[in-house]
């Protein structure tokens, strides 16, 4: 190789480090994405359990048998079949629950054991009709396809026990879903 070749090469090598990001840029970046990375899972702490075992636990509480969605575990603890979910984080949580069952129940919404909400539709409410069965639905011809939902707000203490209280038909099944917001 003569020396116009070696310059030539040594060009060209120059150039293409020239293009690659220093590592300033890149620790910046990664900053960037860590930040962002922080505030996606904090806007992603969601959780959504279903009760379908038909059976209340003592007291009537509902007993969560499937765990359909849960982002963050180490926040919204769940066991089988345990009556509450723990939010292990202080804050601001929504909470959504759905209740199915051929008439309107009474639901109550515990915090470390104490009532602080409750729901019941009344009767001049939403109509729902046949008693929200469907005759031939295939594969949910036994569950009710209208129940009592609600939608609401929880400021919660750190290490806060959430459990749901069910007063209503023996044959009902439910689900409930928290957000930390």
């Amino acid at each position: 190789a003569d020396v116009d070749e070696v310059n030539r090469a040594l060009v060209d090598l120059n150039g293409q480090l020239n293009l690659k990001a220093s590592m300033m840029d890149i620790t910046a970046t990664l900053q960037e994405q860590a930040l962002l990375n922080t505030t996606l899972v904090a806007e992603l702490c969601l959780g959504r359990w279903i009760w379908k075992s038909l059976r209340t636990k003592q007291g009537g509480l509902v007993p969560w048998n499937l765990q359909t969605a849960n982002s963050d575990p180490s926040n919204l603890v769940w066991e089988r079949d345990r009556t509450h979910i723990v939010c292990a984080t202080p804050g601001l949580y929504e909470l959504s629950i759905g209740f199915f069952s051929r008439r309107r129940p009474l639901v109550k919404v515990l915090v470390n054991s104490e009532p602080v909400l409750t729901v019941n539709t009344p009767p001049q409410g939403v109509t729902h009709h046949a008693g929200g069965r469907v005759s031939q639905s295939g594969r949910y011809t036994n569950s009710s396809v209208t129940g009592l939902t609600h939608h609401d707000f929880l400021a919660l203490p750190a290490k806060a026990k959430v459990s749901l209280l069910y007063e209503g038909d023996d044959d009902a099944e439910a689900f409930m879903a928290l957000k930390k917001l």
